[in-house]
């Protein structure tokens, strides 16, 4: 995934995106955005269930 920087602010951990995947009421999902610092506790604290993926800011 790619978004643009501006798009995003600093001070906030986790964001929202307004876009929806996949299709159907019961399939369908929004991403959750997190920052480098969120990713690194739950990295650090061994959290299960999590999918990290990175994004590209352009």
């Amino acid at each position: 995934m790619r978004y643009r920087q501006e798009c995003l602010t600093v001070d906030c951990d986790t964001i929202l995106t307004a876009e929806w995947f996949g299709s159907g009421p019961h399939t369908a999902f929004q991403e959750v955005l997190i920052s480098n610092r969120f990713a690194r506790l739950i990295l650090e604290q061994g959290w299960r269930g999590l999918h990290l993926k990175p994004i590209k800011l352009i």
